[in-house]
């Protein structure tokens, strides 16, 4: 029995009790109501560590898929190559944010030195199939990971399709379809 179930019995038990010792002593039912009310909503927030943790990958989904914009505009602006670094995008991506994965531990920093704090690894030799920039595993507790591609697709993988797809000769975009959501 999961946690999250555990509570919800506690939360009815003690609604039924306090419903009945209510109804005993003459208390207006919509004041129970009212009551049973809140502790649901209070129940509803007990399974709040899954939560965080989507919501820190789906914002590092999104600064990984920013970076890729800003990947592709360049690529416009200079005949198709990848930036040779991050330093590279802060002329187009002029917000530190992005470059942070925020289930990393390290702050933004000076847009002059992105290249020396950003928590992703970036790979500018990539092709179009393969990994470009990576958020290392520790971000995300070793669960997986978040990966853009060289076409500038975002993808959330497990911990062992993320290493595989980390490890040479492993990059084909074969692997790109075995997501985990």
């Amino acid at each position: 029995m999961t946690i999250p179930e555990i509570t919800f019995i506690l939360f009815g038990c003690t609604i039924l009790v306090l419903l009945i010792w209510g109804l005993i002593r003459g208390t207006k039912l919509i004041k129970w109501l009212c009551v049973f009310l809140l502790i649901l909503l209070g129940g509803s927030l007990v399974p709040a560590p899954k939560n965080k943790a989507v919501a820190i990958r789906g914002y590092c989904m999104n600064n990984l898929h920013q970076i890729g914009l800003a990947i592709e505009q360049y690529r416009v602006e200079h005949g198709g190559t990848n930036p040779p670094n991050l330093q590279a995008l802060t002329v187009i991506c002029n917000n530190p944010n992005p470059f942070v994965c925020i289930g990393s531990e390290t702050p933004p920093g000076n847009l002059m030195q992105v290249d020396r704090w950003s928590s992703y690894a970036y790979h500018p030799q990539a092709g179009s199939n393969d990994v470009l920039m990576y958020c290392p595993l520790k971000n995300h507790g070793d669960k997986g990971g978040n990966i853009l591609f060289g076409d500038c697709s975002v993808k959330w993988f497990n911990k062992s399709h993320f290493e595989a797809l980390l490890m040479p000769g492993k990059r084909e975009a074969s692997t790109k379809s075995q997501t985990v959501q």
